[in-house]
């Protein structure tokens, strides 16, 4: 049985208009990550740096030196 020309035309544009919102999905898509890179960015640029604090110094042990003699047997 002979399909009607109306069907088989409609049936041939949807799937281009199919894709082409596919592609504007995928290009939204991109645009939004652009963007939030962007913002990422801008937000690293601008934030104000730490000021850098001095490590604490550890607790020295007291040491105990014997005085060195020349005399060693």
């Amino acid at each position: 049985m002979p399909q009607d020309p109306d069907d088989l035309e409609l049936a041939a544009s949807s799937r281009p208009m199919g894709l082409r919102v596919l592609a504007g999905v995928g290009a939204l898509a991109f645009v939004l990550i652009g963007v939030n890179l962007a913002v990422v960015v801008v937000r690293l640029i601008v934030a104000p740096t730490p000021e850098p604090r001095p490590r604490p110094l550890p607790p020295t042990a007291a040491t105990v030196s014997a005085p060195l003699s020349r005399d060693r047997a």
